[in-house]
């Protein structure tokens, strides 16, 4: 059985949302839906060097509104789109993971290595996480 993962002191924000509207389409809000939403993320180091490693290779020109993910063909990534490519990815075999799975697991994890406050605000919850696996 391998150790545990552990949570590194990497960190990142959520500032903003994906908007779609019948005027302008799909666009980055620069603010989140809630003020919930405004918050520095904790990471684990794989991630915060995956992050660091595509802001690095980012090439401006090519990305002027500064995504860490964009589309093919530049621009906000389409959630209808993500969310396709996740249900063709996961196959029948993995037909019960859902988005609400990551969340599960993010939270737990985060409640075992750093506790419920702040496993609940990486989730952007004022309070106590609902997400946390209970033993």
């Amino acid at each position: 059985m391998s150790a545990p993962a552990r949570v590194s002191t990497g960190i990142s924000s959520a500032a903003g949302t994906v908007r779609r509207t019948t005027s302008t389409g799909l666009y980055r809000q620069p603010f989140p839906k809630s003020e919930h939403g405004l918050r520095v993320l904790t990471l684990p180091a794989f991630a915060a060097v995956m992050l660091a490693g595509r802001k690095l290779a980012d090439d401006p020109a090519k990305n002027p509104t500064g995504l860490v993910f964009q589309a093919q063909r530049g621009g906000v990534v389409d959630p209808a789109n993500s969310r396709r490519q996740w249900r063709s990815a996961r196959g029948e075999e993995f037909e019960w993971v859902k988005p609400s799975s990551f969340r599960k697991a993010v939270a737990t994890l985060l409640d075992r290595e750093l506790g419920s406050l702040t496993a609940a605000r990486q989730l952007g919850h004022s309070s106590d996480c609902y997400y946390i696996e209970r033993n």
